[in-house]
C-alpha cells in the first residue's frame, strides 16, 4: 500500500462527519470484508474511531491492534497517531500501564514529533470532561457539588482559551 493512501477513505466520511457512527461502522465492516484493493487499514482505523466515539472501547482496541499488526513494517507519523488513539482507549479501559507504554511506542514510531491532529475548543472540552467522568467519579468515587462544578467549568474554560491560542497542542 502506498504511504499517501494510508488513511484516506473515499467512503463513509459523511457518516463519520455527521456523527452517524453506527452506519459508518456497518458500511466500513462491509468494506473490510470484501476489500481487494488494500483499503482495509484505513477502513479499520476509521471504524476504530467510530467505535471509540460510541464508547465501544474494547472493539476500538481490537481494530487499532489490527491496524498496527498489519502495518508493523511501516514506521511513520501515522502509526504514532494510532498509538496515541490506542493509548486513550486504554485509559478509558483503565489499562494505565498499557497507556503509558503507548507513549514509548509513539517515540519509536518516528524520529520526529508526530503530526497529531490539532485540538479545537470542542475536542478539548470533551477531553477535559473525562477528568470529572473517570477520575473524580470513577477513580475517586467523588461527586463534585454544584459550586465545585462551577469552579471546575470556569477552570476548564480558562485552560481551553489558553490552549487554543497556541498554534499546535499535543494532548495526552
Amino acid at each position: 500500500m502506498q504511504e499517501d493512501t494510508f488513511f484516506i477513505l473515499p467512503w463513509d466520511l459523511v457518516y463519520y462527519d455527521s456523527e452517524n457512527y453506527t452506519a459508518a461502522i456497518r458500511d466500513l465492516t462491509k468494506v473490510i470484508e470484501v476489500d481487494q484493493k488494500g483499503n482495509v487499514v484505513p477502513a479499520l482505523y476509521i471504524r476504530a474511531q467510530c467505535k471509540n466515539r460510541l464508547e465501544d472501547y474494547r472493539g476500538a482496541l481490537i481494530d487499532y491492534n489490527t491496524v498496527l499488526l498489519i502495518s508493523a513494517e511501516n514506521k511513520s507519523e501515522k502509526l504514532a497517531v494510532v498509538y496515541l488513539d490506542r493509548g486513550r482507549v486504554n485509559v478509558f479501559l483503565e489499562n494505565y500501564n498499557e497507556a503509558e507504554q503507548e507513549l514509548l511506542k509513539i517515540q519509536q514510531a518516528t524520529s520526529k514529533v508526530p503530526s497529531i491532529p490539532l485540538h479545537d475548543a470542542i475536542k478539548l472540552s470533551e477531553e477535559l470532561a473525562l477528568f470529572e467522568q473517570w477520575f473524580l467519579n470513577n477513580m475517586l468515587d467523588y461527586q463534585p457539588s454544584a459550586d465545585e462544578k462551577i469552579l471546575l467549568d470556569d477552570f476548564f474554560k480558562f485552560l481551553i482559551s489558553n490552549a487554543t491560542i497556541h498554534t499546535k497542542l499535543i494532548w495526552f
